[in-house]
């Protein structure tokens, strides 16, 4: 028996399960392996697109990054069994003429039991091989099951998050258009009735982030279902109220609402997926706003600065979608051509 051989089948077996078990059923953003795959098949196809949200190529991302997840899942299983029989001359025999099988049989072997074929023209060479054919059957029905049904949420994921997206671009195309359109003359009693549902969507968008972080890739090329693109708007929004005060009624409350489960996304953003930008985008929405308090003074200065690690990551997130910041602001004279 070749013990090297046995030991990294193990331990192939070990880091698979773990790999899977982690993606599938933790909330913890995903696995390193599954995670270090889905960036940098991101980063390669964003770079073959030319950094373009609009490319076909980078909406189908995420249908890629599933498919190579599973087939290396798959793969990784297989090699790691059929290293574990492959260390042993006699672990395969033949049925007939119960001689040791070469190393393709073994392999073979590993993929019919693992499938549940059962072809019968081989089969284990002994009591403890017999044990481990059962096992080996078993832990791969469950794996492969597992990762099948994982796909299902997923989808369900994506179409919630372009629900989220679809939302907040109704309110507005633009941080400055979002706020016209909420604003009634007197106060933002439009944009109070939203609180509530856009609070509840961004939580639970937040949360299955991490349950399902593959989501992250699954990319639209349109702008109205960019979730990083719809959520830079609506948190230049609160930035805009925490800088200026526009809303001084006695709802105002529910800015820092709806900043806290924004909170919670960039929580998560910063964590896992975003690298802040070197520079913070550009703030200058008086051009676009005619509020008379749109003015700028040292106090909304000092604001701004504190919440400059904010939004570089906002960019970050906007950027590494496809997009650019502009794309985000959309200056009055723009947003007539939608």
């Amino acid at each position: 028996m070749n013990a090297f051989i046995l030991i990294l089948g193990v331990v192939i077996i070990v880091l698979v399960t773990i790999d899977m078990l982690s993606t599938i059923l933790r909330m913890n953003g995903g696995s390193y392996l599954s995670n270090f795959i889905a960036k940098n098949i991101w980063k390669a196809l964003l770079l073959l697109s030319n950094h373009n949200g609009r490319s076909k190529t980078l909406s189908n991302a995420g249908f890629l990054i599933i498919l190579i997840l599973f087939c290396l899942w798959i793969g990784l299983i297989w090699l790691g069994y059929s290293l574990i029989f492959l260390s042993s001359v006699s672990s395969v025999v033949d049925t007939a003429t119960l001689l040791p099988s070469n190393w393709v049989g073994k392999i073979y072997f590993v993929g019919y039991t693992l499938s549940s074929l059962g072809n019968g023209d081989l089969k284990s060479g002994g009591d403890h091989w017999r044990i481990l054919s059962n096992t080996m059957s078993l832990h791969g029905t469950f794996l492969v099951t597992l990762s099948i049904s994982y796909i299902i949420p997923v989808l369900d994921a994506v179409i919630k998050k372009r629900t989220l997206s679809a939302y907040i671009y109704q309110l507005g195309r633009s941080p400055a258009e979002l706020i016209r359109n909420c604003w009634n003359g007197k106060d933002f009693s439009i944009l109070h009735d939203q609180f509530q549902s856009l609070h509840t969507m961004i939580l639970e968008h937040s949360e299955r982030h991490l349950a399902y972080p593959v989501i992250r890739y699954f990319h639209s090329n349109e702008l109205k279902y960019s979730a990083p693109l719809c959520m830079a708007i609506l948190d230049e929004v609160v930035t805009i109220q925490e800088v200026y005060k526009i809303d001084k009624s006695d709802k105002a409350y529910n800015w820092q609402i709806l900043k806290k489960s924004l909170n919670s996304y960039l929580d998560i953003l910063s964590k896992s997926y975003t690298k802040p930008t070197k520079e913070a985008p550009p703030f200058d929405y008086s051009d676009d706003l005619d509020f008379s308090v749109l003015t700028t003074d040292k106090k909304h200065s000092e604001i701004l600065e504190e919440l400059k690690t904010r939004r570089k990551y906002l960019m970050g997130s906007v950027i590494e979608d496809g997009w650019k910041w502009e794309d985000v602001i959309v200056k009055r004279d723009i947003e007539r051509k939608f």
